[in-house]
């Protein structure tokens, strides 16, 4: 008789939790409750063969034997079952949009106090730096001759304090994500339960922490079974879970080594299981090992065999007592706190029990041995929620779990039994296919020497004459039997044809795959009419990707929440981030541990349409900003975030480049008007030398007039030329200080035309991010389907 399993209590004291009955009552309740909901084996299996192609003939006896008989000679139809694959084709459609799917998770920073924490990191950044002046000043006076000066400047201050705290302690967070989902091989697993989902509509992860790292599993939904509410989606808030799998003796004992109940006891009842003569077990007699294997794996029995011994491992909801404890500190202020049960009340303090959900774990081996059946290490609660907690598993099954939903697989498999059903009765007809006989009656073979059957056959095959004895009374009267039968079976094949491109069609339809989205594009077809079709064909397995997204994405931040319990001792490490940057991750427990980090995803098709819009226009900003090697930056991106910040870190480098050139023409300007001033300075100089010397000479000549040495003539003459010389040096001067003034005119028009230059350059730069908007505005409007009225 079977044992029949009550539920235990649950909201119970931990003293009663600590007693092995409690724990093994529950293991094997909670693992029993899973089995009921576990999952059908052979249907399973059925849709993987079908994904990977592999005809399964016993689905086709009723077509290959319609009457049922074991005699062989009646089985004998001119044809043989075939599987002509038509439905991994479209799965493996589906894989490759997968892996171009843009997939980029973002970490938020959710914690309320950023604000604080940055006053505090603002205090200590000028705490340091007054405490370094103060030492600095001693340096200098020479009181500390041990010491040395380190330099400080108030612009490094500013820059330190003008930083963005929150944006620093995101760019953490997104580090140690991107090094998570490196290290964990996130995307690999990504695209084996993508495989899963759409081949039997489930798929199954599991996440932990293993010496003082992350643990990201794949797990078969051959392995798992769950017991849950309708309204739960995902596997983590189940209310129990089990997996079972098969694992050698080596594997138990590596796994199970420190756990303290797994003893010598257990390992040398498996070593006996295992060795008796009488345990399950392969036979080399055996016709087919293949089958007995699926036998012995895919059934519910998972004792121990030669393949292994059966190991479960299930989790389940429990409760614990908290303690919510109320009162005043000294100050007069209230607080609010909770603790375990063991928590003993100061005098004043008000508490009231409260009890909340607890995640607990066990495994039974071989069917025999019970371990543990204490509460998860880590429940992953919430401050707001002490009473939330999750599964290490998650997955999800397609759509609701009102019903058993179809698969994609599970819906072409339909589609397949009917091509090869199709294919195998055309291909039964061509044997048949005989084209046109004629019924020719023995008599009117000639009874003449060297004529029989044979030779007149020939004869008439070879030269379309057939000679018969007109004079035979026998062959006179079988002319008239003589007829022609039509035994060609074209027009029927050519249907069987048809009708096997019309399935195939069917099922394409079916599942939202057209020619257009397989690249099977006609020149009548035009670009907008491909377009719209391709987005109506990806609409229909939109939500596949959508509901398998979003389960990874609960993955991806389980990873992150535990990564703070794993790396409580800091973490140091090297990896490529996204877009192929060598990055140093560098983990201070410190900050990281406080940090509440939110995991989310951008609409992954509205993500690659923007980026997509942006590589249409690096022909442009090539060409505008001379920086060609920005190019091969945005067509080698697939993250929109790093591709903005890559842009605006081009737009500052060229903003620092334009206001370097204007400083160095401004430069050569200046230097350029200070050699003409220069040179003009010398003119006037030589010309004041000259005027100098024509004056003295002047003067000279006149004493020499007066004293009697020259005619007067000639000094009048020397007076008059002194003063046309000095008017000349007037009229020079005026011309230089004109020359000067529109010098200076020429310099403040050149400086404001530079000015300008600058300012439109600045918007043309806006004009062209508008235009890149635009452009992407212009191009998801295409792609919205078109109302009618």
């Amino acid at each position: 008789m079977d044992e029949v399993l009550i539920r235990p209590k649950q909201k119970v004291l931990q003293g009663v939790k600590n007693t092995k009955d409690w724990k093994h009552n529950n293991i094997r309740y909670w693992g029993s409750k899973c089995n009921a909901t576990f999952f059908n084996f052979k249907d399973m299996l059925v849709l993987f063969k079908t994904a990977a192609g592999i005809l399964d003939e016993s689905d086709y006896t009723y077509i290959t034997n319609p009457l049922n008989t074991t005699d062989p000679k009646l089985k004998g139809y001119p044809a043989k079952m075939r599987n002509l694959d038509i439905v991994s084709p479209n799965i493996m459609m589906l894989m490759g949009e997968l892996i171009d799917r843009f997939f980029n998770p973002v970490v938020v920073i959710l914690n309320s106090d950023v604000k604080n924490q940055k006053l505090e990191k603002d205090y200590e950044i000028i705490k340091n730096y007054l405490k370094q002046e103060f030492i600095n000043g001693l340096v200098s006076d020479g009181l500390l001759p041990q010491e040395q000066a380190v330099e400080q400047s108030q612009q490094k201050l500013e820059k330190e304090l003008s930083k963005d705290y929150k944006n620093e302690l995101a760019i953490i967070g997104q580090n140690a994500l991107e090094y998570i989902m490196s290290f964990n091989e996130v995307l690999r697993i990504r695209r084996k339960t993508f495989y899963d989902f759409i081949v039997c509509s489930r798929f199954f992860t599991y996440r932990d922490i293993c010496n003082e790292d992350l643990d990201y599993e794949y797990v078969s939904p051959f392995e798992l079974s769950y017991l849950a509410s309708p309204n739960v989606d995902f596997v983590e808030d189940a209310q129990a879970v089990r997996k079972r799998v098969k694992m050698t003796i080596n594997q138990i004992i590596d796994k199970f080594r420190e756990h303290p109940d797994f003893t010598k006891e257990i390992i040398d009842d498996l070593e006996l299981n295992i060795s008796s003569i009488g345990g399950a077990g392969f036979s080399l007699n055996a016709p087919d090992l293949t089958q007995q294997f699926n036998s012995v794996f895919l059934t519910n029995n998972l004792h121990s065999s030669t393949d292994g011994t059966g190991v479960e491992h299930i989790q389940w909801t429990s409760m614990k007592l908290m303690k919510k404890v109320e009162g005043t500190n000294i100050d007069g202020s209230k607080y609010i706190e909770e603790y375990d049960e063991s928590y003993i009340p100061l005098e004043g303090e008000k508490v009231t029990d409260i009890w909340v959900n607890s995640k607990h774990e066990g495994y039974i081996i071989n069917d025999k041995w019970v371990l543990g059946g204490e509460a998860l290490e880590y429940q992953r609660g919430n401050i707001n929620n002490p009473s939330k907690c999750k599964n290490s598993y998650n997955g999800r099954i397609f759509g609701n779990n009102y019903v058993i939903p179809q698969s994609i697989v599970q819906k072409g498999l339909i589609y397949q039994i009917k091509y090869n059903t199709v294919h195998y009765l055309m291909e039964k007809t061509l044997a048949k296919n005989k084209d046109k006989i004629t019924i020719f009656p023995m008599g009117l073979v000639p009874e003449k020497e060297g004529f029989d059957m044979f030779t007149t056959m020939y004869y008439a095959d070879a030269h379309g004459f057939l000679f018969i004895d007109e004079t035979s009374e026998k062959a006179i009267a079988a002319l008239q039997y003589m007829k022609v039968l039509d035994m060609s079976l074209g027009n029927y094949i050519q249907q069987s044809y048809q009708i096997l491109q019309q399935i195939k069609q069917d099922w394409d339809d079916s599942v939202g795959v057209n020619r257009q989205r397989k690249g099977a594009m006609l020149a009548s077809d035009g670009k907008g009419v491909s377009e719209q079709a391709e987005y109506r064909s990806a609409v229909m397995s939109e939500e596949f990707f959508m509901q398998h997204e979003e389960a990874i994405i609960k993955d991806i931040q389980c990873l992150v929440d535990l990564s703070k319990v794993a790396w409580q001792h800091g973490k140091k490490a090297s990896f490529l981030n996204s877009n192929s940057k060598e990055v140093m991750l560098e983990i201070d427990p410190t900050v990281y541990s406080g940090l509440d980090l939110g995991v989310f995803v951008k609409n992954s098709k509205k993500e690659q349409q923007k980026i997509q819009a942006f590589q249409s226009q690096v022909g442009t900003i090539a060409q505008q900003t001379q920086n060609f090697s920005m190019l091969g930056k945005i067509l080698d991106s697939t993250n929109m975030a790093e591709l903005i910040k890559d842009m605006e870190e081009l737009e500052n480098k060229l903003n620092e480049q334009q206001q370097a050139q204007q400083e160095t023409e401004n430069k050569l300007e200046a230097a350029r008007l200070e050699s003409e001033e220069k040179d003009r300075q010398l003119k006037v100089y030589e010309i004041d030398e000259n005027n100098e010397r024509a004056r003295d000479t002047a003067l000279i000549s006149a004493q020499a007039s007066l004293l009697g040495s020259q005619e007067g003539v000639e000094g009048v003459d020397d007076a008059m030329l002194l003063e046309d010389m000095n008017h000349k040096r007037l009229e020079l001067a005026s011309k230089i200080g004109i020359e000067r003034e529109k010098i200076l005119e020429s310099k403040n028009k050149r400086i404001d035309d530079n000015k300008n230059k600058a300012e439109d350059r600045k918007i043309d730069i806006k004009n062209m991010a508008n235009d890149l908007a635009i452009a992407k505005q212009n191009k998801i409007g295409r792609n919205k389907p078109t109302s009618k009225k």
